[in-house]
């Protein structure tokens, strides 16, 4: 079995096309932004390898992200407009820091642990030599356990089913959250909990001809009409048990892009609207 790599990948928000607001934005909705990386040592990069982002240039600098590739590098276009050949790999985001109010492992600290690799320059996604990488899994779960008062443990990614900072964006989300906080254990400011969405079933589903989707979400707790207009991509991956699996999660993969996910259905849209919300009885479960 090929043993996990890991890649150092660069960020300098002053050149970068992933500008610091974006890059809040990602932080604050970790769990369900698509976000992708150029990887310079493409052809040494897999799935499921380990990468950190370092931030780089002026003001404070260090590690502001750690995760693993979630797929394989692929070309695209060059994010600098310069016509050059980039590949890029998805992320699978576990910590993502702020670097202006978060901890974070500095530059100063890496040149230190690890001085046979360039942390203030060169290309994104150089591939780390084994050796330095055991050394930075050191270094990064020391940094870890020495901030363990620090709110890391709500950043990994768990895979909620719904993003908490939509709830202004999403007409009836908050009838949603009472309506789920008076027939269960969990109040309104826990109701985002995974737990709640476990046993999730679509039992209907409809699109219109002006791209209109309509399904019906029935819960642990309550269920409800789901609304979806804007329509701008749909994926459908639909097998014989697509309309029993529990699986729903709902949030921005973008400014102003919502993505739902519900059994093997993945759809984008810029609308999204609960409705009929109503209580499921114990009796009824």
């Amino acid at each position: 079995m090929r043993k996990q790599k890991t890649f150092i990948l660069k960020w300098n928000p002053e050149i970068s096309s992933v500008r610091t607001d974006l890059w809040h934005f990602w932080k604050k909705h970790q769990n369900f932004v698509e976000a992708n990386w150029s990887v310079w040592d493409y052809k040494k990069a897999q799935v499921g390898d380990r990468f950190f982002m370092v931030k780089v240039g002026n003001g404070v600098t260090g590690i502001v992200m750690e995760g693993s590739f979630a797929s394989k590098p692929v070309l695209g276009e060059d994010w600098s407009g310069k016509g050059r050949k980039v590949y890029y790999c998805d992320l699978d985001i576990n910590y993502i820091m702020d670097p202006e109010i978060d901890p974070i492992i500095s530059t100063d600290d890496l040149t230190e642990a690890i001085p046979n690799f360039d942390w203030t320059k060169g290309h994104s996604g150089e591939i780390l030599e084994n050796e330095d990488a055991d050394k930075l899994d050191e270094l990064f779960k020391n940094f870890l356990e020495d901030n363990k008062n620090f709110d890391f443990a709500n950043q990994v990614n768990l895979g909620m089913a719904l993003d908490w900072n939509c709830i202004d964006s999403i007409p009836g989300m908050h009838e949603w959250l009472k309506t789920i906080s008076k027939v269960s254990d969990y109040t309104e400011d826990f109701a985002c909990n995974e737990e709640v969405y476990h046993d999730a079933v679509m039992t209907r589903f409809s699109m219109s001809r002006s791209n209109v989707c309509k399904f019906h979400l029935k819960t642990q707790y309550a269920e409800m009409d789901i609304c979806a207009k804007g329509l701008m991509l749909l994926e459908a991956h639909v097998h014989r048990y697509s309309w029993i699996r529990s699986e729903f999660s709902l949030g921005l993969s973008e400014p102003g892009i919502f993505r739902i996910d519900l059994s093997d259905i993945v759809l984008y849209c810029t609308t999204v609207e609960f409705k009929n919300i109503k209580p499921v009885l114990m009796d009824e479960q």
